[in-house]
């Protein structure tokens, strides 16, 4: 539909969050992003600063050039060396140097980061995030500017979001639980938290805590729950909690409810709020129907439906506008070799190998692919590759080591399986592997020790107690 102007700003929009690739961690700017994003972060905004304060609403220059602009609504002492601690009047003293960092885009346009935050070369030292200071004092290191920081401003800190925001990227669950439960952060990281948080493995209770948010005040944060129901609905009926979302006041809300009921196949047909979600879940899928993400959507919806022949088609239109678009690829690939067109799947993914020939999951699924098909050598080579390359893939270790021991090369499994431990330490199914690898090998102790693991991992399984009783019972003959 086109926009009138009515309802709400989310009725008509979903605006990207501070995820990875688009915004650094901590929610400054990264790829080419709208100015929305930052702003909506900023003090400025949440104090009832608009665009209007600082540009002609017609022409969009600067009303003021220099501090003289900020000196508009602070106060005259921050335009001084005791707080800036430079030489007046050079560009080291511009506000904008310290609190509006920029980057370059197409290598010719420069935009300005618009979150007005206050360097933090302390969070560049934990976190790698950027920061004002190093943006310009190139020769020196994060923790030179992190102390220099509190020689001239003190050891403390303002607070600020990205504080817990980052202890959550740094595998602290609750930075970003406490990020979703501040409603005086902004809205767009508040939702970014229930994104991250969403995406983790949860408990119960934490799957539980999240849910709440549905209620929440922010249209933001409930969508960003809806979505994240996905991921967590093995622990509850989220059914429950997801319905009333598709009579939400916002149409966000709405088409995210409905997908998610598309998405599990999920009967809902005589619910008339459905009923009215879906038909704007539609309308949404139509309207970006000329972009390759939106033929890929228009696929998924096909497949839920069990329309394969329309699915195919929307993904193959998606790779006519982008030769390039590989998630579409993947999934086609997948559908063909379900169809039976076994050469055409082959096809696909090596296409991808060929195009992304550092991402893992083509060659894994070609690694499937020949070994459910009896190429044997062709398979090993895949699981091979597809365990040296991104992302990590579990499956890609443990059947790349299944495969190994098939051909007798135990040893070779095990290093295998080790190098899989590594990144996913307690996987029990590598760990059970492990121990047919070790025991065929001949390495007893080895497997001793690894099945003790598995039974710490999980007690009250007789099937490690049995193969823990049958190594011991080995090792004493």
């Amino acid at each position: 539909k086109y926009f009138d102007y009515k309802g709400h700003f989310f009725d008509h929009y979903n605006p990207s969050k501070m995820v990875a690739g688009l915004y650094e961690q901590d929610g400054q700017i990264l790829d080419e992003v709208y100015v929305y994003g930052s702003f909506k972060q900023s003090k400025m905004y949440h104090n009832g600063i608009s665009c209007r304060d600082c540009h002609n609403v017609h022409s969009l220059k600067l009303k003021k050039q220099g501090n003289d602009l900020c000196m508009q609504c602070h106060e005259p002492r921050y335009n001084q060396p005791s707080h800036h601690f430079h030489k007046q009047d050079t560009e080291a003293s511009q506000c904008i140097n310290c609190h509006m960092t920029g980057r370059y885009y197409m290598g010719i346009d420069f935009r300005r980061d618009h979150s007005f935050r206050v360097p933090r070369p302390d969070q560049t030292v934990t976190n790698g995030t950027p920061n004002a200071c190093n943006g310009c004092h190139k020769d020196k290191s994060a923790k030179w500017a992190a102390d220099w920081v509190v020689k001239k401003y003190g050891p403390k800190r303002p607070a600020h979001f990205s504080d817990d925001l980052l202890a959550g990227y740094r595998g602290d669950k609750d930075g970003f639980y406490k990020v979703i439960e501040k409603k005086d952060y902004p809205e767009i990281i508040r939702a970014t938290a229930a994104t991250e948080y969403g995406s983790q493995i949860v408990t119960k209770d934490e799957a539980s805590r999240l849910l709440s948010y549905l209620n929440d005040p922010s249209p933001l944060v409930r969508n960003e729950v809806v979505l994240a129901a996905r991921n967590i609905d093995q622990f509850e009926d989220v059914t429950t909690f997801l319905e009333p979302m598709l009579a939400d006041p916002v149409r966000m809300v709405r088409i995210s409810a409905a997908r998610y009921f598309n998405a599990k196949n999920i009967p809902v047909e005589n619910n008339e709020a459905f009923k009215k979600a879906n038909r704007e879940y539609w309308e949404e899928l139509q309207a970006n129907a000329d972009f390759p993400a939106g033929q890929h959507e228009i696929a998924l919806y096909y497949q839920t439906k069990g329309n394969v022949p329309e699915a195919i088609k929307a993904y193959r239109k998606a790779l006519e506008f982008d030769n390039y678009f590989n998630v579409s690829r993947m999934n086609l690939a997948l559908l063909e070799y379900n169809q039976g067109n076994v050469k055409e799947a082959e096809r696909l993914y090596l296409k991808v190998a060929e195009q992304e020939p550092d991402y893992s999951y083509p060659f894994y699924m070609l690694g499937l692919l020949y070994n459910e098909t009896g190429a044997s050598d062709k398979s090993l080579q895949y699981f091979k590759l597809a365990c040296e390359k991104q992302p990590p893939i579990q499956r890609a270790f443990y059947n790349y080591a299944l495969k190994l021991q098939h051909n007798k090369a135990y040893r070779e499994s095990v290093a295998v399986l080790d190098r899989g431990l590594k990144i996913f330490p307690d996987d029990q199914s590598l760990l059970y592997v492990k121990v047919l690898g070790q025991m065929r090998s001949g390495d007893l102790v080895g497997a001793y020790q690894t099945a003790l693991s598995l039974l710490q991992l999980d007690p009250e399984n007789k099937e490690y107690m049995n193969l823990l009783k049958s190594i011991q019972v080995q090792i004493s003959q």
